[in-house]
């Protein structure tokens, strides 16, 4: 006897903020003598293709076993975190392009005010360290 299952699932790799029905699968497994098909539609976000080093492979590799999440995730967090910085750079770079002129004072200032901003993020990190 032939039973299939529908099994409508998120998968763990996905941003749960993203609503339910952004993922969905469809694959049917033979488990058994039992036919088991899970629907999946793939999530509407655009898609990037990367490939890393070795070393950073195994890092990742490291990371995800150490803590339980996907590499995927992992890599997304990280990229989220690091928006600002890409955002004020594309913000200074606008600026060098619209007012070349002045291209070495807007870079001084961008990199002042990474560097304050990195020392206040140390800063903040040193203290959460002493209350440990």
């Amino acid at each position: 006897m032939l039973v299939i299952l529908h099994i409508f699932t998120t998968l763990g790799i996905f941003d749960t903020r993203t609503p339910f029905t952004d993922y969905f699968l469809c694959c049917t497994f033979l488990i058994n003598g039992y036919s088991l098909e899970v629907e999946y539609m793939p999530s509407r976000k655009p898609r990037v293709a990367l490939t890393v080093p070795d070393d950073i492979n195994s890092t990742l590799d490291r990371l995800s076993d150490l803590t339980g999440t996907p590499k995927t995730k992992l890599i997304l967090e990280m990229l989220e975190e690091y928006m600002p910085i890409l955002d004020r750079t594309i913000s200074a770079l606008e600026q060098i392009q619209a007012d070349k002129a002045n291209a070495p004072t807007i870079a001084k200032q961008f990199a002042s005010e990474l560097l304050l901003e990195g020392n206040e993020k140390l800063g903040v990190l040193a203290s959460e360290a002493k209350k440990l």
